[in-house]
């Protein structure tokens, strides 16, 4: 019996269209050789390749979007098992991918993350960016936690290389920005330290100190008792000249006055009194009671204080 000449079927969409041609496609593949195979897809592969070299700014961009949303659309429905063999194979692809490159596309590479990471850091709300830092503590945290020694000790030598390096090629002003606010978090973190935290630290200063004195060799014991000869000369005596002659040649009508204001600022923890000009910007005073960190016991003062 012959087959009559049937018309085409006509589909809704292009979509309805490959979905019906995908199980006789699927047939066709099973079948097909190793060589078959590669020739199709190298045939796919310069197809692909002249179709996006052909196409439109506005071609391109509703193709990306098209895969935007079928990616999105497809990972917000994968399981568990296929969520992590995705990030598998893509984890294997992108590092055969960084051993195989040459210098210059791992530099171009590096400079496209970098351009990437600080447009999106520039662009992001407060609440991405609290998000974003608290993601990255937490990964360093567990990355820390579950490494080897080895692991460790390789860190801190690429940490210190790092800073090294970095420090060795600042500039002047770089330097003293970046000693500003190292002094800055350094005195921020003392002054809100219990009083538990200030023995710690206190303790674990005098131990590191003394353990480098106990370790250093008889050129470094003569070198920092140098160092610390001529630190004692340049900021003691000096000064002291200094003042005198000033004191000496003084000029009292020259004398800018010093005025902090009236000693009506009161201390939230202990009620003392200070003056305005010595109110720090969190008005929190550490004179008296060192921000409420030292209780001072009431005491009976005479009438007249």
């Amino acid at each position: 019996m012959q087959k009559k000449n049937m018309p085409p079927k006509k589909y809704n969409s292009e979509e309805e269209r490959k979905a019906a041609a995908a199980p006789k496609r699927q047939n066709a593949r099973q079948q097909e050789t190793a060589d078959q195979r590669a020739e199709r897809l190298q045939r796919d592969s310069e197809a692909k390749r002249l179709k996006l070299d052909n196409e439109t700014a506005e071609q391109r961009a509703a193709r990306l979007l098209r895969k935007a949303e079928t990616s999105r659309s497809r990972i917000e429905n994968e399981t568990a098992e296929q969520r992590a063999a995705r990030l598998l194979r893509k984890a294997e692809t992108s590092r055969s991918r960084i051993e195989n490159e040459t210098a210059e596309q791992r530099a171009a590479r590096l400079l496209r993350k970098a351009e990437t990471s600080r447009s999106r850091i520039e662009n992001e709300t407060a609440e991405k960016s609290a998000a974003r830092l608290l993601r990255k503590a937490e990964t360093s945290r567990s990355r820390i936690d579950n490494e080897t020694a080895e692991q460790h000790a390789a860190r801190l030598l690429r940490k210190a290389e790092t800073s090294r390096s970095r420090i060795d090629n600042e500039t002047a002003e770089q330097r003293a920005a970046r000693l500003l606010r190292k002094a800055e978090t350094s005195r921020s973190r003392i002054d809100n330290e219990t009083a538990e935290q200030s023995a710690a630290r206190l303790l674990r200063k005098a131990e590191t100190y003394r353990s480098r004195i106990d370790n250093e060799t008889a050129e470094q014991h003569a070198a920092r008792l140098q160092h610390d000869a001529e630190a004692h000369s340049r900021y003691r005596r000096p000064t002291i000249r200094t003042n005198a002659i000033d004191l000496a040649n003084i000029n009292e009508k020259e004398i800018i006055e010093f005025y902090c204001g009236q000693m009506n600022e009161s201390c939230e923890f202990c009620n003392s009194l200070n003056f305005m000009g010595e109110r720090p910007p969190d008005r929190k005073f550490s004179a008296c009671c060192h921000k409420g960190k030292i209780d001072l016991p009431e005491q009976d003062y005479p009438e007249y204080l």
